[in-house]
């Protein structure tokens, strides 16, 4: 395959665009904050999911491509790693970033919506996605794309809560935890906020990971 191949994708409007749908040269530095930004996420996301040799993967949103590039490195040469992201710009930038396994087809770089992913049905066996859940128009479609190429057996009532625990954070935190600054004068308040979210989320998490049967197959950050 390709190293970037091209799939419908929607424009971007919003101010928060030069991240959703980077561009040009302001999208170039975009990327390149990413990378320095992202890696300690990826690498959380990435222990969260526990890819294993051999293994196929997909991250939505793959921005600049370490997280496809740290991806590759748990899967080894016998597994698979697939990135898709809704900017060319970025596309363009991960597949230079994992060329050599582009071109010994361990990876492809492709730029699609999480919403129309170009892959068949139970392709990969992992999924994850690090800050994109925001810029996704819409997400109960992309969720549901995601369920289509997993394969069934690694689908998991504990990832679905940690999904939506950290990407309501994703979107809401940050004005909720502005708004409480401002009314209160300090920082306080949106930190214990901020806490008890996270307790919260952990708590549907391990009461989901309870009835697990299978092991995790996708996660957000």
């Amino acid at each position: 395959m390709r190293a970037s191949m091209t799939a419908k994708a929607s424009d971007c409007d919003r101010a928060g665009c030069i991240w959703g749908d980077p561009s040009g040269l302001l999208g170039a530095a975009a990327l390149s904050a990413m990378a320095l930004k992202n890696g300690g996420q990826n690498k959380a996301a990435l222990e969260l999911l526990a890819p294993r040799a051999g293994e196929s993967v997909i991250e939505l949103g793959c921005g600049p491509g370490t997280g496809v590039r740290a991806a590759l490195k748990r899967v080894g040469r016998g597994g698979f790693v697939a990135g898709v992201d809704q900017s060319a710009t970025a596309a363009h930038y991960a597949a230079h970033v994992v060329h050599r396994a582009v071109l010994r087809g361990n990876a492809v770089i492709m730029r699609a919506e999480a919403a129309d992913l170009p892959f068949r049905d139970l392709m990969f066996d992992r999924a994850f996605a690090v800050n994109t859940f925001q810029f996704w128009p819409d997400p109960a479609r992309a969720l549901r794309e995601v369920a289509r190429v997993l394969a069934p057996q690694q689908r998991d009532p504990a990832s679905a809560h940690m999904t939506v625990a950290f990407s309501v954070g994703q979107i809401v935190g940050p004005a909720l935890g502005g708004w409480l600054a401002e009314r209160t004068g300090s920082f306080a308040s949106p930190s214990w906020m901020a806490a008890a979210v996270l307790l919260t989320g952990a708590a549907l998490t391990a009461m989901a990971a309870r009835t697990r049967v299978q092991p995790t197959g996708a996660t957000a950050y």
